[in-house]
């Protein structure tokens, strides 16, 4: 019982958190220091959401 919850716990653990290489934590931190412009779809998108999904 003992080793399964221990690996129950690595298992989420493992999940609840990334690694990332350096190519990709560089390219990661670019992105949310200077997000790319919202594309036409994404506009789009956010508009339907707000038509459609009512606020609480």
């Amino acid at each position: 019982m003992n080793a399964a919850y221990q690996s129950a716990l690595e298992t989420i653990a493992a999940h609840e958190r990334t690694v990332l290489g350096p190519v990709d934590h560089a390219a990661f931190f670019d992105a949310l220091e200077t997000p790319p412009q919202p594309t036409e779809k994404l506009k789009g998108a956010f508009a339907r959401h707000k038509a459609r999904v009512l606020p609480k």
